[in-house]
């Protein structure tokens, strides 16, 4: 399967700019799974981007003004081809087996980035019971799947009542919010229970009629012994296949921000952006 993805990214700035460094994270990347086979960013200060790639292995498109600006606007256009293979199966090793090697230390080490607690999925203990606990005898995948149920139907997605900086512990009491929220719980949750998990921005197939694919979607990534990484999409309740386009992960949404910038100015400022996905 083909896809054309435009996005258009547009800041206002109320005061003029004098100075201002941008970052953006939103070409997909290549893996076994996805290929990018054309891609070009153009920006609307006409500047010359320079490329590099993160700590992750992803790469960032960053431009620095040249000259005093109140309006920055960047647009990609990009194809990529997906394969159609099915979901992973992750019930290729026993549930003892997948135990001992999450009990590992030396395991534990190799994945400390996606183990450890940010603040963005830190869950204060008081709100531990109110989620499901990998047990002894339970498989990893399967505990998995049933948390991406849990999560999917503790949630009631709802635009505009949480931001970039909302925390899991403030997302109990709501109990609404969009895909980042979703993600970032799920997250938590596995990590309490020693299970590896990442966060991922991307994009979705539009045709679909999926929740967020309006515009950049957010899901995560949990490591299954003997499966390897496995996409979960609580926000959807499924599982990540080629409807899902990968541009990065990192350990929460800070990682994975599309637009990251330090500028020199006074006053408000608006950002909005635009997605448009055409499965071929």
């Amino acid at each position: 399967m083909e896809y054309k993805i435009s996005y258009h990214s547009h800041n206002q700035y109320f005061n003029t700019v004098k100075d201002g460094i941008f970052e953006f994270l939103v070409l997909p990347e290549n893996n076994e799974d996805q290929l990018v086979s054309t891609w070009k960013i153009k920006n609307s200060l006409l500047e010359e981007p320079f490329y590099y790639f993160n700590i992750f292995g992803f790469r960032v498109c960053r431009i620095k003004a040249s000259k005093p600006f109140s309006e920055l606007s960047l647009e990609m256009k990009v194809k990529v081809q997906k394969n159609t293979r099915g979901i992973t199966n992750g019930l290729l090793w026993d549930t003892q087996k997948c135990h001992d090697l999450l009990q590992d230390d030396i395991f534990k080490i190799d994945q400390h980035l996606f183990l450890q607690t940010t603040p963005f999925t830190s869950l204060s203990e008081t709100n531990h019971h109110l989620f499901p606990s990998l047990q002894a005898d339970q498989h990893p995948y399967k505990y998995l799947s049933h948390l991406n149920t849990t999560i999917h139907q503790f949630f009631t997605y709802t635009p505009n009542i949480t931001d970039v900086h909302t925390k899991v512990n403030d997302l109990i009491e709501l109990k609404k919010g969009v895909c980042q929220d979703y993600a970032h719980l799920m997250i938590a949750i596995a990590r309490l229970n020693q299970i590896p998990a990442r966060y991922v921005s991307g994009f979705l197939n539009q045709g679909k009629g999926y929740l967020g694919a309006a515009k950049m979607h957010a899901w995560l990534e949990c490591y299954v012994p003997g499966a390897g990484w496995i996409g979960f999409d609580p926000t959807n309740h499924l599982k990540t296949d080629e409807n899902y386009i990968k541009v990065a992960h990192g350990c929460d949404y800070k990682d994975c921000a599309p637009i990251k910038g330090v500028i020199k100015t006074n006053g408000k400022q608006i950002t909005d952006h635009e997605v448009v996905v055409h499965a071929q």
